[in-house]
């Protein structure tokens, strides 16, 4: 899935996305996700209530700033 298919504003795609969602978009494990997050490499989670999520901008912007980097 290219980073411009998860800034679709489309009712399939979330605002906010739970781990194992940011894991398969990713195409890593859930402990991949929270490990990468503790380390800082990574986005932090949002805390609503009890719960953490991602805001699908601040993966799609950490995935062109990778691109970004890679290309340049």
């Amino acid at each position: 899935m290219a980073t411009h298919d998860l800034d679709n504003t489309g009712a399939n795609m979330p605002l906010v996305l739970k781990v194992h969602e940011v894991a398969r978009l990713l195409n890593v494990s859930e402990r991949t996700v929270w490990r990468l997050t503790s380390t800082g490499e990574f986005p932090a989670p949002i805390q609503l209530g009890r719960s953490r999520r991602w805001s699908r901008k601040a993966i799609v912007d950490f995935l062109d700033e990778k691109v970004e980097q890679l290309v340049a």
